[in-house]
C-alpha cells in the first residue's frame, strides 16, 4: 500500500493539485493507497509530557497516533507532499515523526546509534513546493530536505530508497 502524507491546510493550493495528481496516478495504476491529511485530521504536532514518557517505551496514547502507526505498518511506499517555508519542512510534519515514529515502533536505540524498524517501507518520494528555485535550496540554503528529511528522518526509520522532487 502507498501512504500519502499531505501537509498543507489548503486543498486548493499547488500542494493540493499535486495531491490530486498523485491520487489520480495511484488510481490509474490500480495501486492501493491511503492519505494521512495532517491538517484535515486536526493532528497536533506537540508532544505532551505523558507522550514523552511513552516515547522511549513505544507507547502511544493518542488514538490518532495509533491510527497513523497502523497505517505505517501497512505502508510499502511513502509519499510526502508539503511546502518549504523558511527553508524548512512544516512543524506539523516534524511533529508527525516525533509522535508517530517513536522508539520501539519505528526504531530501536542501540549502542552507537539506532536500529531502523520500518524496512517494510521500500521507498519514499518527497514532493515539495517552494518560492526558491531547487538549486538555491540545494546549494545555498543547506539542502534541508535531502540532509534532514531523507538522510536522517526517513533513513533513520529504515527507508533506504528515497527521492526528492521540488516544484520551485
Amino acid at each position: 500500500m502507498a501512504t500519502i502524507i499531505f501537509v498543507h491546510p489548503n486543498h486548493d493550493s499547488m500542494n493540493g493539485r499535486i495531491l490530486a495528481a498523485v491520487e489520480n496516478d495511484c488510481r490509474g495504476l490500480g495501486l492501493d493507497y491511503t492519505i494521512i491529511d495532517l491538517y484535515k485530521d486536526g493532528f497536533n504536532p506537540a508532544m505532551t509530557a505523558e507522550e514523552l514518557g511513552g516515547f522511549y517505551n513505544g507507547v502511544a496514547y493518542d488514538p490518532l497516533v495509533k491510527k497513523y502507526q497502523d497505517i505505517m505498518m501497512k505502508t510499502e511506499k511513502l509519499i510526502a507532499i508539503f511546502p518549504i517555508c523558511w527553508n524548512e519542512y512544516p512543524a506539523i510534519f516534524k511533529g508527525f515523526f516525533d509522535r508517530v515514529c517513536m522508539s520501539k515502533f519505528a526504531f530501536e536505540y542501540i549502542p552507537g546509534g539506532v536500529l531502523p524498524k520500518m524496512q517494510h517501507i521500500k521507498s519514499a518520494l518527497v514532493v515539495t513546493t517552494s518560492h526558491a528555485p531547487s538549486e538555491v535550496i540545494r546549494n545555498m540554503q543547506g539542502n534541508m530536505i535531502e540532509h534532514q528529511v531523507i538522510g536522517h528522518m526517513l533513513k533513520g526509520i529504515g527507508i533506504e530508497e528515497n527521492k526528492w522532487m521540488n516544484c520551485g
